[in-house]
């Protein structure tokens, strides 16, 4: 089952808000023993985690393994990355409002990350240019695709339809469970 990109969206940023609930909580609970940074990295390993099995089995309709826990680790890293840098960049000598300002915007660019990258690398098909039926040989059909596509052994689905918009290649889309 395949759910559009905006419906997709809309899921993804309810179960956002739900895990922002449980960081807080989570975060609360371990501050009570530990300082304010451990408490922020232990929550926010959990709710990575929680997340990730969320949006993989709710959203993506995916099985979620170590495999999409460890990349989903690192787009979160990518997302503090990015808040971090904007409110250092732009948030910097503008009181408290303009660094709150810098930090709900940059989250929201953060979270949009987050969502095409969890759609597409952690839990999303790998698209990939074939040549046309024209160009490959007569024999194998896997021929024409790039030897790292021709050795994968986990391939679920493999389909080419011809790329609209004239082009003389087809794509094919691999998804790899």
């Amino acid at each position: 089952m395949t759910i559009a990109l905006p419906r997709q969206f809309v899921r993804f940023v309810a179960v956002g808000v739900v895990n922002t609930g449980l960081f807080l909580v989570v975060y609360l609970g371990f501050r009570l023993v530990v300082s304010a940074g451990v408490a922020t990295v232990l929550a926010t390993v959990l709710t990575t985690v929680t997340g990730t099995s969320a949006n993989g089995k709710m959203i993506f309709d995916s099985p979620v393994g170590l495999r999409h826990h460890v990349k989903s680790m690192a787009v979160t890293g990518l997302g503090m990355v990015i808040t971090s840098a904007a409110v250092d960049t732009f948030g910097a000598g503008r009181g408290r409002l303009g660094e709150l300002v810098v930090l709900v915007m940059a989250s929201a660019v953060a979270g949009t990350v987050r969502f095409l990258l969890l759609r597409y690398w952690v839990f999303g098909s790998l698209l990939v240019l074939a040549p046309a039926a024209e160009e490959v040989e007569a024999g194998d059909a896997l021929d024409g695709l790039p030897d790292v596509l021709r050795d994968v052994k986990q391939l679920v689905d493999v389909g080419a339809d011809p790329v609209q918009r004239g082009q003389d290649r087809q794509h094919v889309v691999v998804e790899v469970r």
